[in-house]
């Protein structure tokens, strides 16, 4: 069937998320929390006409056998929501399979934040932490200095030295002082290496060939040509055959329990396999 509403349903979206973006953010929400709430918008004889996504965080608490509705809220907002009225797809928490959802946002937890915090410092040694670069302080035989000289000592090196247009203008002193420069050495953090094994966990984790994500230091064109295939095989497979399960057992019963649902499969020909074939066995 090229048209039906289970179709719309599905690809069509809704008036302020079209089918593409709604999609998106399906998938969003299961990868990151493990959990899609999708409201059921429904038309003549009571037939889902659309799915409006509902973030997991609005959700409050979901249906039992004693209170069979959705308890949602936001900012001001509350409602209850009738069992029959949400679709909930959700990646089971094997601790509690009857519970919550777990998504990968919750595993990878610790690396995402890792890497945030690792950026966030990067980004504030721009700004001076309340700390300045050096330090200036009297030595040597003349090792005093009242508040008044440190003073104007200060606003003469300032004067004198701040601004681009003074860069590398000689200071003279009449007397030995102490610099105590901060050390700024980001090699020594290994910032990059943190970043670069946070970022390989996640997608490891994922199954994403680093090929995808941009990372070619140890590609090739073998590997970026079968990246295409262990990522089909691998990433989008298991999840088109989660919402594929999901719609024929919680949708399509609700229009005709004969309809079955499926999806092309986006796995591409090996070609190298094809070539070698051809190679061994021409006819």
């Amino acid at each position: 069937l090229e048209t039906h509403p289970a179709l719309d349903f599905i690809q069509g979206g809704t008036p302020l998320l079209p089918g593409v973006s709604s999609r998106r953010v399906q998938q969003l929400h299961f990868d990151l929390v493990g959990e899609v709430f999708l409201v059921k918008e429904r038309g003549r004889f009571k037939v889902p006409l659309a799915g409006w996504p509902m973030p997991p965080t609005w959700v409050q608490s979901t249906p039992t056998s004693a209170f069979p509705y959705y308890v949602v809220g936001y900012r001001g907002w509350s409602a209850q929501i009738p069992e029959a009225d949400v679709l909930w797809v959700r990646d089971a928490d094997p601790l509690n399979p009857y519970a919550r959802g777990v998504g990968y946002g919750k595993a990878l937890a610790d690396e995402l934040e890792a890497d945030e915090y690792a950026a966030k410092t990067v980004r504030q040694l721009f700004f001076n932490r309340a700390q300045p670069d050096f330090l200036v302080f009297p030595k040597g035989e003349r090792a005093t200095m009242n508040p008044g000289e440190t003073r104007r000592f200060e606003l003469d090196w300032i004067n004198r030295l701040q601004g681009y247009w003074k860069a590398w203008k000689p200071y003279f002193l009449n007397r030995e002082v102490g610099i105590y420069e901060f050390a700024k050495d980001l090699r020594a953090m290994q910032f990059q290496e943190l970043r670069d094994s946070m970022r390989d966990a996640i997608y490891q984790t994922l199954g994403i060939p680093p090929e995808k994500l941009g990372v070619l230091e140890n590609a090739n064109r073998s590997t970026i040509d079968a990246s295409d295939l262990i990522f089909a095989k691998n990433v989008l497979v298991p999840r088109l055959e989660l919402w594929r399960s999901y719609y024929q057992e919680c949708l399509l019963p609700e229009y005709d329990d004969k309809l079955i649902i499926d999806y092309v499969t986006p796995i591409t020909e090996d070609r190298e396999f094809t070539l070698k074939a051809a190679q061994a066995a021409a006819w």
